[in-house]
């Protein structure tokens, strides 16, 4: 067993993956997920995360379509909108003493 928690994973067909990755040590050892949940409701969704989901899937549906000037568009889109969440979220001030 991992000493440490995987705080990520992800399946494919293929393969399941983890971050952060294990070490050399670690990789020998059984990997063990407790809990995981699939939904394909997407208020399940944090409320900051549901518009950048419909925007990631438009984004995919254009591209499927072979109309990649509108998938580049709502990619970036989706990108600027991700950047700026991750700033909000890691760029946390530190709250200062009242006296």
């Amino acid at each position: 067993m991992i000493s440490r928690a995987a705080e990520y994973f992800y399946c494919s067909a293929s393969k399941i993956g983890i971050l952060p990755l294990p070490s050399a040590a670690e990789s020998t050892k059984t990997i063990r997920i407790y809990f995981s949940k699939m939904s394909q409701d997407i208020t399940d969704l944090p409320n900051q995360y549901q518009e950048l989901s419909i925007i990631y899937a438009a984004s995919m549906a254009y591209k499927k379509e072979h109309r990649f000037a509108e998938s580049s568009t709502m990619y970036g889109m989706y990108l600027e909108k991700l950047n700026v969440l991750k700033q909000e979220l890691y760029n946390v001030t530190p709250e200062v003493k009242t006296q």
